[in-house]
């Protein structure tokens, strides 16, 4: 082509054989500033020496080098673009991943708040354990302090007590009540009837008094009774008997006191 024939009109082609010895010549004279280089025929036992002008060497660098740097900032604005874009991503999922950071810290900080409510009301209602507990060691002792006085009371007294539930059964005796009654132990009476242990007309005139105690509520105080025990000797008693009421103010039982008088009934 005439491309090639211009070109190659600057370009000198000499064909060497293996002692160098030029065989065949074509382009520029041997005399010009000439750049030449070797390429080896391998097959034809041959170099092909190609030798160019200087000038025209230097201009080929100069252009090949303003493509290489052409092309290489044609890939480096690439690849700065393709850094844009992928820097643009990258902000963007930091920007999201902050986001749910601070949504996660608003739900610590919120949830953070809900369990030191929760800790300030257990601690409140700790507070008012403590008070309460207090109370009611207060309020045992009082009531360890009473039941050792009434106990105290009623088993120290001379006098007979009783305690009946309201089927007239003994469900607290004291050491007196179990002495008039023949007995040993005041144990042993729990859960008796006046008929198990007294004879006569007692234990009939008793349960009629105990029995109006329990519809009324009305007290029998210092009735005379004679209580007789099988063997034994004929006795009289001042008795007082009252309604046995629960924490509900309910009637459940009656309880009452037995004073010997024999003496005095013999006077």
């Amino acid at each position: 082509s005439r491309f090639a024939t211009r070109h190659l009109n600057q370009v000198e082609v000499t064909l060497l054989d293996d002692n160098r010895e030029p065989h065949f010549s074509f382009g520029a004279s041997p005399g010009d500033d000439l750049l030449r280089h070797d390429a080896r025929l391998g097959r034809f036992d041959s170099t092909l020496q190609i030798a160019q002008p200087r000038a025209e060497a230097l201009a080929d660098f100069y252009q090949a080098r303003g493509i290489l740097f052409f092309v290489l900032s044609l890939v480096s604005g690439g690849l700065l673009v393709v850094a844009a874009l992928g820097t643009r991503h990258v902000v963007k999922d930091l920007r999201e991943a902050n986001q749910r950071i601070d949504q996660a810290n608003h739900e610590l900080s919120r949830r953070a708040k809900d369990l030191q409510s929760a800790h300030e009301a257990l601690q409140l209602r700790s507070d008012e354990l403590a008070t309460s507990n207090l109370k009611l060691s207060f309020t045992n002792q009082q009531l360890a302090h009473e039941q050792y006085l009434l106990k105290s009371l009623v088993e120290t007294i001379p006098d007979a007590v009783f305690f009946k539930d309201r089927k007239g059964r003994f469900i607290r005796v004291n050491q007196a009540m179990a002495r008039d009654a023949g007995f040993s132990r005041p144990e042993e009476l729990l859960g008796k009837t006046d008929a198990e242990i007294w004879s006569g007309d007692l234990p009939a005139e008793a349960s009629d008094d105990e029995r109006r105690i329990l519809e009324t509520g009305c007290p029998v105080i210092n009735k005379e009774e004679q209580p007789k025990v099988n063997g034994g000797d004929p006795r009289w008693v001042l008795v007082t008997k009252m309604a046995l009421r629960d924490e509900a103010g309910e009637i459940v039982g009656t309880f009452g006191v037995a004073r010997d008088i024999t003496q005095r009934k013999q006077m």
